[in-house]
């Protein structure tokens, strides 16, 4: 599909049939735009005010709606979008608008909810029932904060575009995360939805075969991501949810088929002294292991990770928590920092060189919970 979305010359994309929101954003994005903020100090500003809030929640309000179209969530929507050799263009029933004048809709409209508010007066007119109809078919087919996550990620596809337009390729990690919170009706896209991004010294390493398990899929595409990416690489399960329970796989490795949430955050990794740029160290999966090794950590059971902070060595870290147990009277070899009301992990001091479980130099981290971002900076 790669080949073919880049040898197009235009992508046409159906946003679905007329309706009354796509009849507002085409009136929108064609002409009357994000609306001006009034100034301070002007005539009737206060009328103003209230017209203009009222009209940037309209705005909002069509934009979030069609950003619940089940286009956008597609996995093959992202190469649809960056690998044309010109600017997408934008359909509903029989109007159509330019990539570039929807997008300097969402960039405006960013930029005003984001660093202004205004309050909305709740006078009766028929622009405020007008609003409240729009707001109600939000809220009818699906959660409005959905609707904001799958905007987000919208919202990235002018940016990815222009990088590939420049470099011919997105980079392997950034290109695997475009999918989180995507839908596709066979596990494997997941993957090979991506595939036409890369850059072919890469995308000759992936095999294409749907007879195989996905899970065999994701699990060699997770080694190829570890070694091409790195510390960026560890990134991506930072967006992942880890709701994998099948015994048989190790935890670390998401079920990247039932990502629900667009960027959902789930905390950084442990010993990791610089939280970006290069990782100058070991990140690999031995081969028939389904042990993650970073320098000397184990990964087995993860539920959720926070960051340490730069610069602090992770044993030294970890050395500080067990003094802390100590000092509060904690068995540290079996006993669970939750019971003091503190999110802290498990832990228990072992000598094992290897076993699936997760290791910080000589401490074992049996079942992460969570470790606290401002205990730790504190040190």
């Amino acid at each position: 599909m790669g080949k073919i979305y880049s040898e197009t010359e235009v992508v046409n994309i159906w946003l679905g049939e007329s309706d009354a929101s796509t009849d507002s954003l085409v009136e929108i994005v064609q002409h009357s735009g994000v609306p001006v903020r009034p100034e301070p100090g002007m005539e009737e500003f206060e009328k103003a005010n209230i017209i203009f809030a009222k009209r940037l929640e309209t705005v909002a309000t069509v934009i979030n709606i069609v950003a619940m179209r089940p286009w956008w969530r597609r996995v093959w929507t992202v190469q649809e979008c960056i690998l044309s050799r010109n600017d997408p263009i934008f359909q509903c029933g029989f109007a159509t608008f330019s990539w570039e004048s929807f997008f300097s809709v969402i960039h405006a409209l960013f930029i005003e909810t984001r660093f202004e508010k205004t309050s909305i007066s709740h006078e009766a007119d028929p622009q405020l029932e007008q609003l409240k109809l729009l707001r109600d078919q939000v809220s009818s087919g699906a959660k409005l904060n959905e609707a904001r996550q799958t905007l987000q990620a919208i919202s990235a596809l002018p940016g990815l575009r222009l990088w590939y337009q420049a470099n011919q390729d997105v980079p392997l990690a950034d290109c695997f995360s475009l999918g989180l919170g995507r839908q596709t009706s066979v596990a494997h896209d997941y993957i090979y939805g991506f595939l036409g991004l890369l850059p072919d010294h890469e995308r000759e390493r992936v095999s294409i075969d749907y007879r195989r398990s996905y899970w065999d899929t994701y699990s060699a595409f997770y080694d190829l991501l570890l070694e091409v990416s790195g510390w960026r690489g560890l990134q991506v399960l930072i967006m992942t949810s880890f709701h994998n329970t099948d015994g048989s796989r190790p935890s670390w490795m998401p079920d990247f088929s039932t990502q629900t949430d667009v960027h959902e955050c789930t905390g950084f990794f442990l010993a990791a002294e610089q939280q970006f740029g290069t990782l100058d160290r070991m990140v690999a999966r031995p081969k028939d292991s389904d042990i993650l090794r970073l320098e000397g950590v184990f990964i087995d059971t993860v539920a959720c990770l926070y960051p340490m902070p730069k610069g602090t060595a992770s044993e030294t870290a970890m050395e500080r928590v067990m003094a802390w147990a100590d000092e509060i009277g904690s068995d540290i070899s079996s006993r669970s920092f939750m019971e003091y009301d503190v999110p802290y992990a498990v832990v228990e001091a072992s000598k094992q060189a290897h076993t699936s479980r997760l290791f910080l130099g000589n401490v074992r981290i049996e079942d992460i919970f969570g470790i606290d971002e401002d205990h730790f900076t504190s040190y």
